[in-house]
């Protein structure tokens, strides 16, 4: 068996929910007055609202548990231990994603892995928040979050020298 190497990616809740914010917001803000009205306009922008947050939490705590169960080749782990969920909107832990990878992995590309795992997230709260309020942004982030776990994957099979693979995938 290869060795792995175990690394960890810490997602701070603060700067996640930060980045949902600022797009949400300017997401309703670019919105023409012609087509809306305010209280469509507000109701796009008002995930830092009580009753937004909350659910923006709640969802943003289903992104993480599906972004590991997507990396489950990549984890060993049988609890979340070390994570800690929670619909406080008080409480702004952080996400810590324990992967075990190749020892051929490199640096650089653990920190690909770290930036698309925060995108991963951020992209798949907007989908779930753009759903009932603004379907065409819906599909958008819907690609975007996609687009982001493949990048996920792509960096962890990239390698720092060639590695022999087997014949038999079992």
């Amino acid at each position: 068996m290869r060795k792995r190497t175990k690394i960890t990616i810490t997602l701070k809740k603060k700067e996640l929910l930060y980045d949902i914010d600022n797009i949400a917001y300017t997401t309703g803000d670019i919105l023409g007055d012609a087509d809306t009205t305010p209280k469509y306009r507000s109701d796009i922008q008002s995930t830092g609202e009580p009753w937004g947050r909350s659910i923006i939490i709640r969802t943003l705590d289903r992104a993480f548990y599906h972004l590991v169960a997507k990396l489950t080749a990549y984890t060993k782990s049988d609890t979340l231990e070390d994570t800690d969920m929670t619909d406080d909107p008080q409480d702004l832990g952080n996400y810590v994603l324990t992967l075990y990878v190749p020892q051929e992995v490199s640096a650089p590309n653990i920190d690909g892995v770290a930036c698309a795992a925060h995108n991963y997230l951020v992209y798949s709260v907007l989908c779930d928040w753009f759903e009932k309020l603004k379907k065409d942004e819906r599909d958008l982030y819907r690609f975007k979050s996609d687009e982001e776990l493949d990048l996920i994957k792509h960096y962890l099979t990239l390698r720092t020298k060639p590695m022999k693979l087997r014949q038999s995938p079992f």
